[in-house]
């Protein structure tokens, strides 16, 4: 049986009024096929909202976050389904395609701060970095082992095909000559795996401290996560393109 309930997500979705799922599992394809992912994705999961039972947009969801390289929240879909029909050849094997990915990740957050989030998105590893990024100190400790255990991260990620790295600044509030030489030899490992590692919403402040010290030339920056991603994947088309 399915649980009813799906991962966490930034905003909820209103179940329509007068909609049945099956004309909003038809929306879900309509809309992929249009080029309009959310779109899709709100469309699926407000037919889960009228019927948490029914199978086709299950697997219209799963298959939509597997097509866009969202392996957590397309894995607790597969597993939904399975639950329904164990039977399932699709789910099984999908299951087993990312379990390798999925590995890698619970692996990397078991021994991560909370002041350093790792999870994947449209094939890109997102690291999200929250408060002072100063490892100096006892209380810091686990900070600083989290830094150097980063560029570990990377790799491995990479070496299961992601695409390259955006690091979120967004909830950054200090950073100090450390850290950015933690980010220079983040940069390092992306490109030695041939990705690009991009950063956003960097606060001002911290904007200037990079480019005094010569990084910001070196390290792409851009507005928001989701501009960021679109610059990692269009790095590597145009290397796969190359090749």
């Amino acid at each position: 049986m399915f649980s009813g309930s799906d991962p966490p997500t930034d905003q909820a979705h209103p179940i329509a009024g007068a909609c049945s799922p099956d004309s909003l599992v038809a929306e879900g394809p309509e809309v992929v096929a249009g080029g309009q992912a959310a779109a899709a994705e709100d469309a699926l999961k407000r037919a889960l909202q009228v019927d948490p039972q029914a199978l086709p947009p299950r697997l219209e969801l799963a298959e939509l976050y597997t097509h866009r390289g969202q392996p957590i929240e397309a894995a607790f879909q597969w597993r939904e389904v399975l639950a329904a029909q164990p039977s399932h050849a699709r789910a099984a094997e999908q299951l087993r395609l990312l379990e390798p990915l999925l590995t890698a990740i619970r692996d990397v957050r078991r021994f991560n701060p909370p002041e350093l989030q790792i999870t994947v998105r449209r094939n890109a590893i997102i690291v999200t970095l929250i408060g002072v990024m100063s490892p100096y100190g006892e209380e810091e400790e686990n900070l600083r082992d989290g830094f150097e255990r980063l560029a570990g991260a990377v790799t491995s990620l990479m070496e299961l095909k992601m695409r390259g790295c955006v690091i979120d600044m967004a909830r950054v509030s200090f950073v100090t000559s450390y850290f950015l030489s933690q980010l220079l030899e983040w940069l390092r490992t992306t490109r030695r795996h041939g990705g690009k590692l991009v950063i956003c919403n960097v606060r001002p402040e911290i904007r200037e401290v990079m480019k005094l010290t010569r990084l910001g030339p070196l390290i792409p920056m851009a507005q928001s996560l989701e501009s960021a991603i679109d610059s990692v994947l269009s790095a590597s088309a145009r290397a796969a393109g190359a090749i």
